[in-house]
């Protein structure tokens, strides 16, 4: 199944997230600072998205279905952006630094990895190796989209912040084949985009990881004696969950040499999690 280019929507939402406890991750403090790192690695990330998808415009500009799509998803990655920079400022009123770790995650990732990668593959093959990470960790972000929008959290969340999370995650599997198709128009091969998987799966889950360590370190409220069991919770809770054999599956699907995004049966998850939520968003003035 291929989705339609309309069903790709642009919206303009504005989460209010006001009054959460700080461990606001069902009070664990590594689930609450797992999150705060991904409100991090999300927006700088999906800069670096519409950057390498952007310069291929022009060699897809005949295919004027992709070329919609592209823009749409451009659209939707700057509307994430936004949404998840708002949340910086709540983090940094709890005391987290979370502007010294985008700022450090940003030099390391983008101005010093990219750039460098660029820079020694040569412009023509880094461009097409930044397009291969692109695609591989939008593959990640829609497995991981999967894996929510199937179960409720696997933690009580406050509730704007569960509909943050699976607003992003719902748009997620929308988009989840338009840089592959990207990638597959303008001649991306195979060993490339098991290249980009393989290097985007050690960054991702080292800059994520990283942040929840950092966030933890430089967290003078948390308990250190309440730390064990909480790390021991936050990691049960996550590898017994009920979604994640399929999350496993469907990221080393990505390794097969005919894989496309459409063979994960997903798109539904989306359609019905806005149809469901139809009037939160309406309250936004957000047509769903």
């Amino acid at each position: 199944m291929t989705i339609a280019t309309e069903n790709i929507k642009v919206r303009k939402v504005d989460f209010n997230v006001q009054d959460i406890n700080k461990y606001y991750v069902d009070g664990n403090i590594c689930g609450s600072h797992f999150i705060n790192a991904l409100h991090i690695v999300f927006p700088e990330g999906e800069r670096f998205f519409i950057r390498s998808v952007k310069r291929y415009l022009k060699e897809i500009q005949e295919d004027k279905t992709l070329v919609a799509k592209v823009k749409r998803f451009i659209g939707q990655e700057g509307v994430h952006n936004k949404e998840h920079e708002k949340f910086w400022d709540i983090l940094e009123k709890m005391d987290i630094d979370a502007r010294g770790y985008a700022k450090f995650y940003n030099n390391a990732a983008y101005n010093f990895i990219e750039k460098n990668i660029i820079k020694f593959l040569g412009e023509k093959r880094g461009n097409m190796f930044a397009l291969s990470m692109t695609t591989a960790l939008e593959h990640f972000t829609a497995l991981l989209a999967d894996g929510l929008l199937r179960k409720s959290p696997f933690y009580d969340l406050p509730k704007d912040v569960e509909m943050l999370l699976k607003w992003h995650a719902a748009e997620e599997l929308e988009h989840k084949a338009v840089c592959f198709d990207v990638y597959e128009k303008v001649g991306g091969d195979y060993p490339t985009r098991v290249a980009g998987m393989v290097m985007a799966t050690g960054m991702l889950w080292f800059f994520i990881g990283a942040g929840q360590i950092y966030f933890i370190a430089t967290d003078k409220d948390a308990k250190l004696t309440k730390m064990p069991a909480d790390f021991l919770e936050f990691c049960v809770t996550l590898g017994t969950s009920e979604s994640i054999k399929s999350v496993v599956k469907m990221y080393f699907d990505y390794y097969k040499k005919d894989f496309h995004p459409d063979e994960h049966d997903n798109y539904a998850l989306a359609e019905n999690f806005f149809k469901e939520h139809q009037s939160y968003f309406e309250k936004m003035g957000v047509q769903a």
